[in-house]
């Protein structure tokens, strides 16, 4: 198989790397008996083209207090996706492990995985819960909000054992993520300030104060449409 510079390069500086993490999770495989093959493949499934955590960045828009995290969620998400799907995956081209090495095929074939459509680098499942984490620390105020980037390093530690990606393509999603929620919070933010900002119009404080449980405020709600007295 011909391979782009791109992955070739990758391939050429961090194969050492890759290769020793790879033969490090198949002995762990090993070791645990299998035990955590049907636990990593549900925490893939959670990371999988991002669809779970977009849908939840939709829920949380669906409150009032959550609703700035939900839209930096969403905005994250499809931002990390942008540059990790449609940017980089098919411009680097990068095979899958399994596919540049024969002894990581042997390791990788009884996990039972099945058919994959895409290139390696990078891993849209990290891509996805980096963007996810990372915009769920920058637009939540709560105190454990840290703790959620604990789910990226554990998306990103089931995909390596599963040996469906080199470490460094976790890294790159990683990257790819973390960018994408910075540009999904910046954008949030200017979202709010121009809300904010015309908070005559009443279409925009709809937009900021409804709530699907406890609907609009009543005094909002009769003004709706009028400007708020000065």
């Amino acid at each position: 198989m011909e391979l782009t510079v791109y992955a070739n390069w990758l391939n050429t500086v961090f194969g050492s790397f890759d290769y020793s993490a790879l033969e490090a999770m198949h002995s762990l495989q090993l070791s645990a008996g299998g035990l955590l093959t049907p636990l990593t493949k549900f925490i893939s499934f959670l990371g999988k083209d991002g669809i779970v955590l977009f849908i939840l960045g939709i829920v949380l828009m669906f409150f009032k207090k959550t609703r700035k995290i939900g839209l930096c969620i969403f905005g994250a998400i499809g931002a990390g996706a942008i540059f990790s799907n449609i940017l980089f995956k098919d411009m680097i081209a990068r095979p899958r492990p399994f596919e540049t090495y024969q002894e990581i095929y042997n390791w990788w074939l009884p996990l039972g995985i099945g058919e994959w459509s895409d290139f390696s680098f990078p891993s849209g499942h990290a891509t996805a819960s980096m963007a996810f984490a990372s915009a769920f620390c920058l637009s939540s105020k709560k105190k454990w909000r840290w703790a959620v980037l604990l789910f990226p390093v554990i998306m990103g530690f089931a995909r390596v054992y599963l040996l469906m990606h080199y470490p460094t393509d976790v890294l790159g999603g990683f990257l790819f993520g973390l960018l994408g929620a910075l540009i999904a919070w910046a954008i949030t933010l200017l979202i709010y300030r121009i809300i904010d900002d015309h908070d005559n119009i009443g279409l925009f404080r709809f937009v900021r104060d409804w709530d699907v449980i406890k609907g609009m405020p009543k005094e909002q709600k009769k003004n709706i449409y009028k400007a708020p007295k000065a």
